[in-house]
C-alpha cells in the first residue's frame, strides 16, 4: 500500500472516530458501543505530522518545499531540516509568518514553534 493510500485510509478512521464525537481517557478512545477502536493517542500525533508535511508546500511554496530535507512534528514544536543556509534564513525571517498560516490551514493550533536546521 502506498504511502498516500495509507494517510487516506488513515483519514478516513480517523474522521469517523472525530464525528462520533468520543472522549479521550487514559490513552484510550472511549464510547458506549462494545465495537469501538481503541487508538492510541501515537497515531493521531502521526497523522497531523503527515498532514503538516502534505501542508507545507502550500505554506512556503514549491521552491522552499524542495529544500526541506525532512520535517517532523513532536508534541506542537515543528524541526525543518534544509539543505540551503540562504534558504534557511528566509524561513527563519518568515517563521511566525509560516506558524500562523500552518496553523490556519490545518484548522488548529497544531505548530506552536519551528526550529530549522
Amino acid at each position: 500500500m502506498e504511502t498516500k493510500e495509507k494517510f487516506t485510509a488513515l483519514s478516513t478512521v480517523v474522521n469517523n472516530i472525530e464525528q462520533r464525537k468520543k472522549t479521550f481517557t487514559r490513552g484510550v478512545f472511549s464510547s458506549n458501543t462494545k465495537n469501538d477502536i481503541v487508538i492510541a493517542p501515537s497515531v493521531f500525533e502521526r497523522m497531523y505530522e503527515m498532514k503538516v508535511k502534505k501542508k507545507w508546500k502550500e505554506v512556503v511554496g514549491p521552491m522552499f518545499a524542495n529544500a526541506a530535507t525532512s520535517i517532523v512534528l513532536n508534541n506542537k514544536l515543528l524541526i525543518v531540516t534544509v539543505n540551503s543556509a540562504a534558504i534557511r534564513n528566509e524561513l527563519l525571517l518568515n517563521k511566525t509568518a509560516i506558524i500562523n498560516r500552518m496553523n490556519e490551514e490545518l484548522k488548529k493550533h497544531a505548530v506552536s514553534e519551528i526550529i530549522f536546521k
